[in-house]
């Protein structure tokens, strides 16, 4: 545990022990450098961090949890099934493709063609009819802030992981049906 009553040093160990992360810091920040970003923040690294939690504890819970697994699972994929079938004709959308068997611990979305450059007005609209989101996990790595402290060399542009980066997000699943929200968001995409 560690006690402080300097905003600067719980800021950096705030997000030293969330992976490193701004998420959870105060809005005036000093590392969040240039403001808050609802949509960023979640996934924006800018220190190296670690993932801290009282390890037993977490073992603990994970050895009752194994024994729900293959529920958890089976019935992901029974959403996974819905989002796929509501996902094929929307125009504008590419979602991720599965190889071998995906526990899918989310729904990934990139926009193209007609909806290229409008994740902030999905994003805005699915988040008004109560659909959360969140960036592509990290996007592009090589662009998060904390590169410049880790000293990393990118010797190639990495197309791909900007496509991800500027135009995709994901929603989460669950293991309860959540067809109801997965009808809402193919009609909010497919409205846009």
């Amino acid at each position: 545990m560690v006690v402080t009553d300097d905003d600067r040093s719980y800021d950096m160990l705030h997000a030293l022990r969330s992976h490193g992360w701004t998420r959870g810091l105060r809005a005036d920040s000093h590392l969040r450098g240039g403001g808050v970003d609802d949509f960023h923040d979640l996934f924006r690294f800018v220190l190296p961090g670690y993932n801290v939690r009282p390890l037993e504890l977490s073992g603990a819970v994970g050895v009752e949890q194994l024994a729900k697994l293959p529920d958890i699972i089976a019935g992901r994929r029974r959403n996974a099934a819905t989002f796929v079938d509501l996902m094929a004709d929307v125009d504008g959308v590419r979602i991720q493709s599965e190889t071998g068997e995906s526990s899918w611990f989310g729904f990934s979305i990139v926009l193209h063609g007609r909806l290229r450059g409008r994740r902030a007005e999905a994003v805005a609209e699915l988040t008004r009819v109560g659909i959360e989101t969140r960036p592509l996990v990290a996007g592009n790595f090589a662009r998060q802030p904390v590169m410049e402290r880790l000293g990393a060399r990118i010797p190639a542009p990495l197309d791909a992981a900007d496509e991800v980066h500027d135009h995709g997000f994901y929603c989460g699943n669950h293991h309860v049906d959540v067809t109801d929200s997965l009808i809402q968001l193919q009609k909010v995409l497919s409205g846009l």
